[in-house]
């Protein structure tokens, strides 16, 4: 039977050249030609529900089901170490010796891929020979152990995934002698995902009584948002995701309409808006509304209301504001939007739709009524990973080659001490991690998936996708090179949405839709 962890044979990126850094941030890529999408009736909901049932939209898909071509997560067998290469954008571990700088997480993590595929053949592997093999001769002394860290890691992962629970504990308990919450970015996400992987050990062999999961409390989620805020003065993706949304919203709405509506699902601290109130007083929008919908806690949406209603007054803009708060988005009506037969309206998705892959109602009910209120222009933000395959394997690497970028993207613009880097590393990491690693089923709530499966999916609903004007990606470009760390950040087109990435590694995208 083949070793499911040879997916790390055939992992690589897509979107993303890592060695395309350039002086203004922005690299493009051939784009693909734009596939022409049928009209899907509002009525026609029996092959909406027969397309997601085929390719298990509200269950485990994976890409390749999808798309009906393999994936870069495939689960492949019979490839030795040599042809890792070219897999990993024809880099090789000489080539990665070669370079005189310090390694990033990426790449020590293919380094660690590379040899665990060599042993992957051997049909008995002591511990301590995970220490040898590939040479990595070159490397410094602090590369050289995280390599091997890393190593250690993948082959608790895959004992885990055969269920060798007592071989698994073994080798985490080694990792944890070396791997620290303070240490390197590798050091830093070999310990939090050998946490999760010895909680899903302890689910897997403890009674329901015994088990006891973790639990982020309110005042955890309170200094996440706090930790988030300083994350985000360091480093440049909301900022790209957000105002990328905002150009493109004013690239495709009618400038002198009567009324404008903007619907926010997640507004968060709203300064996005702010801009865009700037940029439309030289236009004649008579009146501006902003509906926001809050599935978790209106009170902070309530208090960027009252900073954009002062904010509007010094602009001396007509505008109003109005707050949606449900317990659960299958609640969300027509009339709670009071969408207005003359208004110009354009929907911002932020980080939203991931939640709501398990959740068929859910999902089906925001459709139908996007559907029904047909905006000019809908603007996604969403995660750029496939977290979503039934296979543990395939999410393994999936997340563990994901948060190795965020992981990094951390060690390059905060300090390892940092309270503030500590508190997301533990809490909004680490729950996105056990999320992955440990649960199955219902239980993961947040699956994230790549631009692919969405322009699948919103195709079904009769939605083209629109291209990103050159204005918002040379304004994407400016925002990064604002940042010390914006040299590391690559922007890339993948067909007409926005890539943003770390090092190579894709993490978010910005995409724009509107019905045929």
């Amino acid at each position: 039977m083949a070793n499911p962890f040879t997916i790390l044979a055939s992992y690589h990126f897509n979107h993303i050249n890592s060695n395309s850094f350039t002086d203004s941030g922005i690299s493009f890529s051939s784009t693909q030609k734009q596939t022409q999408l049928s009209v899907t009736p509002e009525s026609d909901w029996g092959d909406i529900d027969s397309f997601c049932n085929k390719y298990r939209f509200y269950q485990d898909n994976p890409l390749e089901e999808i798309l009906s071509m393999p994936s870069h997560t495939e689960l492949m067998s019979g490839i030795d170490s040599s042809k890792i290469s070219e897999k990993f954008n024809g880099e090789t571990s000489s080539d990665i010796i070669k370079c005189s700088q310090k390694l990033s997480t990426y790449q020590i993590l293919k380094m660690a891929g590379e040899r665990f595929v060599s042993f992957s053949s051997q049909k008995i592997v002591h511990v301590k020979t995970l220490y040898t093999g590939l040479s990595l001769a070159g490397l410094s002394f602090e590369d050289k152990q995280d390599v091997k860290l890393a190593q250690l890691l993948l082959r608790a992962a895959e004992k885990v995934g055969q269920k060798e629970f007592d071989r698994a504990k073994k080798l985490l308990s080694r990792c944890q002698c070396v791997a620290s919450n303070e240490g390197t970015s590798v050091q830093r996400v070999v310990f939090y995902f050998s946490e999760a992987l010895l909680e899903r050990i302890n689910k897997e062999t403890l009674n329901s009584e015994e088990f006891k999961g973790s639990v982020i409390n309110e005042a955890c989620v309170k200094r996440n948002v706090q930790a988030f805020a300083a994350m985000h003065q360091k480093l440049p993706f909301f900022q790209v995701i957000h105002f990328t949304a905002v150009q493109t919203i004013l690239d495709n709405i009618e400038t002198k309409s009567k009324v404008l509506h903007l619907i926010d699902f997640q507004i968060l601290t709203g300064t996005h808006w702010a801009a865009f109130m700037q940029a439309i007083t030289e236009h004649e929008i008579g009146h501006l509304k902003i509906t926001a919908v809050e599935t978790v806690d209106n009170r902070g949406a309530e208090k960027t209301g009252k900073f954009l209603q002062s904010f509007a007054s010094y602009l001396n803009l007509s505008f109003s504001y109005k707050v949606v708060s449900l317990s659960d988005i299958k609640d969300l009506k027509e009339e709670h939007l009071e969408t207005q037969p003359d208004e110009n309206t354009a929907i911002f998705f932020h980080f939203m739709l991931r939640s709501l892959i398990t959740k068929p109602i859910c999902m089906k009910n925001l459709m139908r009524i996007t559907q029904k209120i047909k905006p000019s222009i809908m603007v996604v933000g969403e995660v750029e990973a496939n977290h979503n395959s039934p296979s543990f394997a395939n999410r393994f690497v999936e997340a563990l080659f994901y948060y190795g970028g965020l992981f990094d993207s951390l060690e390059e613009s905060m300090q390892r001490d940092d309270r503030d880097r500590m508190v997301i590393e533990s809490g909004t990491f680490l729950e996105g991690i056990h999320n992955i690693v440990v649960r199955e089923g219902n239980e993961r709530v947040s699956r994230s998936v790549s631009i692919s499966v969405w322009r699948a999916f919103f195709g079904k609903f009769g939605m083209m996708e629109l291209e990103l004007s050159t204005t918002a990606m040379l304004q994407a470009g400016l925002i990064v090179n604002k940042f010390d760390c914006g040299e590391y950040c690559t922007l890339d087109v993948s067909s007409k949405c926005l890539i943003m990435g770390w090092k190579g590694t894709p993490l978010f995208s910005v995409s724009a839709w509107k019905f045929h």
